[in-house]
């Protein structure tokens, strides 16, 4: 019943069993929670969940299907803003901050790095293409707008992106930080003042 491109109006259960999942896949992670849980605090029977999800990935796909609709929007919206680039991208990481101060610590190991569901980890990259697509669209523009600097390809730093992106999910570049809110912060600033146009010195 993944309906993340087409949304519907739920249940009252179907969202309880969402909300409830979301609670404790934000708290304690994914792999650690079982279906059995979820019913128990969401107060349905597991005929219950199995009437309205296929399987734990389902409602996983979900949740992960909102996660990125809320970035999609909330990016659009700072793109179609008349905010400046250096406004933006400040804007973009505060709003990063904010979301990952709700989750746990295994959830963003769990969701930035290979999920042991193949099924998912192939959902979460058709996703992230979607997303790449509309950073592109953000970088291009910045670029020609002068806001950028223009001696950088977008293909360029597009590409530099990703690798950061990777680097994101390596652990032991993740060692390095107190927190992933402070691996968040010089991701930014390394990337921001990396693409800079001379002209916003």
């Amino acid at each position: 019943m993944d309906n993340s491109q087409n949304p519907v109006k739920y249940s009252r259960k179907t969202l309880a069993l969402i909300e409830t999942a979301k609670e404790l896949f934000f708290r304690h992670g994914v792999r650690r929670i079982t279906i059995e849980e979820i019913c128990r605090k969401a107060g349905v029977s597991k005929m219950t969940f199995y009437r309205n999800f296929s399987s734990k990935s389902e409602i996983v796909r979900i949740i992960i299907a909102q996660i990125y609709d809320e970035a999609s929007v909330m990016l659009d919206d700072i793109m179609k803003s008349s905010m400046s680039f250096e406004e933006k991208i400040q804007k973009v990481l505060s709003v990063k901050l904010e979301y990952t101060r709700s989750y746990s610590p295994e959830f963003i190991e769990e969701f930035a790095g290979s999920p042991d569901n193949d099924e998912i980890a192939s959902y979460i990259n058709s996703l992230n293409e979607e997303y790449y697509n509309k950073v592109r669209d953000f970088i291009s523009a910045a670029k020609e707008s002068g806001e950028i600097n223009p001696e950088l390809s977008t293909d360029f730093i597009m590409y530099m992106m990703n690798a950061l992106g990777e680097m994101f999910k390596d652990s032991n570049v993740r060692s390095l930080f107190a927190d992933t809110e402070q691996l968040i912060r010089e991701f930014f600033s390394f990337f921001y003042y990396g693409v800079l146009s001379r002209k916003n010195e």
